[in-house]
């Protein structure tokens, strides 16, 4: 496509070029009418706290039970109980457990039995870390998390990934193009299956 020396390319002539006719339907501008008419309220995982198909992190200093809390969390999503008071909407949880893997059972055998959750829940963990920045690693998520959909008909209502250093790869957490990447992987997997991802991330 010729551009005139000086100025952007006009929308009919983006047009007339085929390559960006996917790119012209894709984006516009919506008007306030529009939007205001579209408007929704929150839909809601956790009561007031955490809402379905969001991105969201949770961090705290080394030490200060953050995986706990979210093991909790998941396991109260899974069989429906509410959570601190808070109503939940119940739904599978799948978590990206990079660490704990040699003390998960006992950790998961005494907050079932404090919390009375048996283990018939849909609670899925992972045996290994994965490597968010990177494609073939997020598909070979995508693919396991699928063929639990498909075995047992669940749909993710949340993905936790503990922790974002474990489950980053060989990147570098401080380099902005692959943060970025971690975060459009992380983006990549809510809008599959429109669920709700929490970061687990230690403050530094």
């Amino acid at each position: 496509m010729e551009k005139s020396r000086g100025r952007h390319p006009t929308a009919e002539e983006i047009a007339r070029d085929g390559n960006d006719k996917q790119l012209i339907r894709a984006f516009r501008f919506r008007s306030l009418t529009e939007i205001i008419a579209d408007r929704q309220g929150p839909q809601w995982l956790v009561r007031d706290w955490l809402e379905t198909n969001s991105l969201s992190m949770f961090f705290g200093d080394a030490g200060s039970c953050k995986s706990w809390f979210l093991l909790a969390l998941a396991l109260h999503i899974a069989a429906g109980l509410p959570f601190f008071d808070k109503t939940v909407t119940q739904g599978p949880v799948f978590i990206l457990a990079g660490e704990g893997h040699r003390n998960l059972g006992r950790r998961l055998s005494g907050l079932m039995k404090h919390y009375d959750i048996d283990s018939s829940v849909p609670l899925y963990i992972s045996n290994s870390a994965a490597s968010l920045t990177e494609n073939e690693s997020v598909a070979d998520v995508l693919t396991e998390i699928q063929r639990l959909v498909d075995e047992n008909v669940v749909v993710p209502a949340l993905v936790i990934v503990d922790t974002v250093s474990r489950n980053f790869g060989p990147a570098d957490e401080n380099n902005t193009q692959d943060m970025a990447q971690f975060v459009r992987s992380c983006d990549w997997i809510r809008n599959e299956y429109s669920c709700a991802v929490i970061l687990a991330h230690r403050r530094w």
